[in-house]
């Protein structure tokens, strides 16, 4: 809101030209004069087609550095913070160069160092970083990885267990196809027949995580040729697998190949977006697609007028200009053979395209990349661009943004939240603020681990100062709330979590005050949902109904006593006598509310059903509007463990 000065008027700032305007809003770029980019020659940076380019702080020095693929070309080139030295030789030895190729960052064993996908010239590989540099893993990791060309790679968390699986396409020498291979904790093995049956092989690809729907989980996006045809596809992750919902939720999609796609929510209504580039049959295609909360349309025309249509292309969206809203930049080569590159602004009523005054000179390229990063930390993002331009040479340039305005961080997310049930622990907070960016546009990067500022439950690949590795808003996962299974995790073992915000323009916050909380008492699954104890919601776990129960644990440590659930602060693991229910009231005092069947009558407490004895003070019992019953009581160490004997 509006700052206030001591005489109650709204305090008011000055734009570029001397308008006030009230203090907390960016100003109008569009009618503001401002030195416009500027291409800032890196020595020794070779030019390259048929390109990758992903910008990642691999050193965790607060700096961005670049990975470029290409021409036969892979290199590793570190940001000194007074420019950039080829350190591929001394980093990452033995790595090939690649032509028709994809690269993509993450931190695949959450040890807090960036990792990396390379793939392209028949080859796919993983390298690992050590802390000194990268080895190649490939063999021991991810054994039987096919290598390919025309290809894409993609990082994503797609069965929330903490732990960054990923998505590859392209051609193996003989065949197109399409992989998920997901991330086991002890290397990653592939699932798609499971987890994806019918998922259509495809090359000259393009594939992008995001969770359209909101629902907190990894749904995908899929473009490219098959070998005999052209396709476009959204698959819906269902928790048990993923489902194509193309024809229901994005109807006249066109299928597309030599494309690319990029989920961005350019509204900011709280809906991921996308755009959507490439060549089907003889149209040249280059569409916007708003997500309308029920299923996508096609916008191009009213808020991309003019927009052409390209193939060998690229597409990145970035909030170049600071104004909180998304825009974007896209290359290819068009309709007429020509080779294309704009930069389009989101003015808040549609993209114009501004290449010309503020971008003069940027070439235009196909077999292309761009990539969006804030290289030199002044708040404004710059960009890296790569392919062949008009008269058919490779070229890689590096354009620096020297917008008037700064962007600002948002601020640190509060109301710090954790819940429980069968599907894992589910993280939640507050909305934070931010001067430049709608509340709704901002994302959130969490962070779980078993020590102070920890990350190898979950890494939010950011520093423990909030400071990101990897030039994202986040726009996989825009809620305010993220679920992590709870397979893996250790009794007794302390869990350390917190949460930043990032705005369009990729600042990010620091972390929110960390939390704690510890898992104790009940064993907990290795994989997948708790097993009930009450199968046949009787409201007596048998001895047969038990024996699953420990089956499905792994363990003998419990015993036949109807246990029904395990509190810690904010969290609960529980074996389902009815649905029990338990919340925190206030520090120290804990309300269980048992989910007795309203068929059971259960009006008064004389029924038998079921009988709490818990030998503290201070507690009371009832029963609610619902015809549940109702028992709170304190528990001095904030804890409390209530078994439930059924009779």
């Amino acid at each position: 809101s509006p700052a206030i000065d001591a005489g109650g008027a709204t305090a008011l700032a000055t734009d570029q030209r001397g308008s006030p305007r009230p203090a907390g809003v960016a100003p109008d770029l569009g009618a503001v004069e401002f030195t416009p980019f500027i291409n800032t020659p890196i020595a020794g940076l070779p030019g390259v087609d048929d390109s990758s380019v992903a910008w990642g702080d691999y050193d965790s020095d607060g700096r961005l550095d670049f990975l470029l693929t290409g021409s036969g070309i892979s290199q590793l080139c570190r940001n000194t913070g007074s420019g950039f030295t080829d350190v591929t030789a001394s980093v990452a030895p033995g790595l090939p160069g690649v032509n028709e190729s994809s690269v993509a960052w993450g931190d695949y064993d959450n040890d807090g160092r960036l990792d990396f996908l390379l793939t392209g010239s028949g080859i796919s590989q993983l390298w690992r970083n050590t802390g000194g540099g990268f080895t190649h893993v490939t063999a021991s990791v991810a054994p039987g990885l096919p290598g390919v060309f025309w290809s894409s790679v993609a990082w994503g968390d797609y069965d929330n267990d903490g732990r960054l699986d990923f998505l590859i396409t392209g051609w193996t020498g003989s065949s197109p196809v399409s992989q998920i291979w997901r991330n086991t904790g002890s290397g990653f093995v592939e699932v798609t027949a499971s987890v994806a049956p019918g998922l259509p092989g495809v090359f000259f690809s393009s594939v992008a995580w995001g969770d359209y729907d909101n629902e907190g989980r990894l749904d995908f996006l899929l473009t490219g040729w098959t070998g005999s045809n052209y396709v476009s596809q959204l698959w819906r992750n269902t928790d048990s697998g993923f489902t194509n919902v193309t024809a229901s939720v994005a109807p006249g999609l066109p299928g597309v190949y030599f494309s690319s796609v990029a989920w961005g929510d350019y509204d900011n209504d709280g809906r991921l977006d996308f755009l959507l580039t490439g060549l089907n049959i003889s149209d040249f295609v280059s569409q916007l697609w708003r997500n309308t909360g029920s299923g996508f349309t096609n916008v191009t025309a009213s808020v991309a007028p003019g927009l052409p249509g390209v193939e060998y292309s690229s597409v990145a969206w970035g909030d170049y200009d600071n104004d909180g809203r998304l825009d974007f930049l896209l290359t290819g080569r068009n309709i007429s053979g020509s080779p294309v590159s704009q930069l389009r602004r989101n003015t808040g009523s549609e993209f114009t395209h501004v290449t010309a005054s503020v971008a003069p000179g940027l070439p235009e390229v196909y077999a292309s990349a761009v990539a969006w990063g804030d290289y030199d930390n002044d708040g404004r993002l710059d960009f890296l661009i790569t392919g062949r331009n008009v008269s058919g040479s490779p070229v890689s340039q590096l354009w620096r943004n020297n917008a008037p305005v700064s962007n600002t961080p948002p601020s640190v997310p509060t109301g710090l939240n954790v819940s429980a049930a069968s599907s894992g622990l589910t993280f939640s907070w507050n909305a934070a603020s931010d001067s430049q960016t709608h509340a709704s546009g901002l994302a959130y990067h969490l962070r779980v681990g078993t020590s102070t500022g920890g990350s190898d439950l979950l890494s939010p690949m950011a520093a423990t100062d909030g400071k990101p590795r990897l030039p994202r808003s986040g726009a996989l996962q825009p809620t305010r709330s993220r679920t992590l299974k709870t397979g893996g995790m250790l009794i007794g073992q302390p869990i350390y979590w917190s949460v930043q915000a990032a705005d369009t323009g990729f600042a990010a916050s620091p972390f929110a005050t960390e939390q704690v909380l510890t898992l104790a008492g009940m064993p907990i699954p290795v994989n997948g949902p708790y097993t009930p104890g009450d199968t046949n919601g009787d409201g007596v776990v048998s001895e047969q109904e038990f024996a699953a129960v420990r089956a499905a644990l792994g363990t003998d440590e419990l015993t036949t006593q109807n246990a029904a659930g395990y509190y810690t602060e904010a969290q609960v693991q529980s074996l389902h006598v009815g649905t029990p229910l338990i919340s925190q009231v206030s520090p120290g005092r804990f309300r269980l509310t048992l989910g007795v069947r309203k068929s059971t009558n259960l009006t008064n407490l004389t029924n038998p059903f079921t009988d709490f004895r818990l030998d503290t003070s201070g507690s009371s019992i009832l029963v609610n509007p619902d015809g549940k019953l109702e028992f709170e009581f304190p528990a001095t160490d904030n804890a409390a463990f209530f078994r439930i004997g059924a009779e």
